[in-house]
């Protein structure tokens, strides 16, 4: 499968985990999601997702589907609590104004952020 069949399978699984039934956004217009820092968190830990195009009315992050609570938004950057009951390998998307980025891996840990398991 060449670059550009695997991308948009990723982005096609991201869009089916999710349960958003929105289109993806393909051009240069909506969000999109450089990194994640850090990119492996256990549930309740604060990661940074780092991108462009955030800005937004109706903003969500979402790990597998699940909505992550955002404590801090900015055009570049959105600061978001990693949600219980992902492990593991996880898409994570950011969805602004009914555009849904490129997804992007994320390994959550068993752990929670607080020490227990």
């Amino acid at each position: 499968m060449g670059v550009w069949g695997r991308s948009n399978a990723l982005l096609l699984a991201a869009l089916l985990l999710s349960g958003s039934g929105l289109s993806a956004c393909s051009d240069a217009t909506g969000p999109h999601i450089d990194a994640l820092v850090p990119g492996r968190a256990p549930a309740g830990a604060i990661v940074e997702v780092v991108g462009e195009r955030f800005n937004g009315t109706e903003r969500t992050v979402a790990f597998g589907g699940a909505a992550a609570k955002v404590l801090v938004w900015g055009d570049k950057r959105a600061r978001v609590i990693v949600p219980a009951g992902k492990t593991g390998l996880t898409p994570v998307v950011v969805k602004v104004d009914g555009q849904v980025s490129n997804p992007v891996d994320f390994y959550s840990t068993n752990a929670t952020a607080d020490g227990g398991s």
